[in-house]
């Protein structure tokens, strides 16, 4: 049986579902606050710690492991904390990124990440879709 556009019980879960998104979203701006608070106290202040936020507007699908992911930069990581394994790539480490595939008419790309130690494995970041290029070069 097909709900209607107009069900009730459809529209009433929704509202629910927005409800508890607005929840999380406020709990969690309230620990950075209390975090903020913590921090500006005389014992931490020498840390210069602060939260850095992801640059959504330029992340982009990838496959760093199994799955398709969505990676977003920070000003000084990419990131990826929703599926595990989770990733987290420290900009300042790496040393070269190798962009392949890139030419007229491809959809995907790869991106390999050369770490400036060259004590572990590069890290490849597959099927890219080549129109994500711009806010990787930014």
């Amino acid at each position: 049986m097909d709900r209607s556009a107009y069900d009730p019980d459809e529209i009433e879960e929704e509202q629910r579902e927005r409800d508890q998104k607005n929840k999380i979203n406020m709990d969690f701006q309230n620990f950075v606050n209390r975090v903020n608070d913590l921090w500006g106290q005389p014992q931490y202040k020498g840390l210069d710690l602060e939260f850095d936020q992801p640059c959504r507007e330029l992340g982009f699908l990838g496959v760093p492991y199994k799955a398709s992911v969505f990676i977003v930069p920070t000003s000084t990581c990419l990131v990826e904390l929703i599926e595990r394994p989770f990733l987290v790539i420290t900009l300042s480490k790496i040393d070269i990124v190798y962009v392949e595939g890139v030419g007229l008419g491809q959809k995907n790309c790869d991106m390999a990440n050369v770490f400036k130690d060259f004590k572990g494995d590069m890290l490849r970041i597959d099927s890219i879709p080549s129109t994500s290029l711009g806010g990787i070069k930014e």
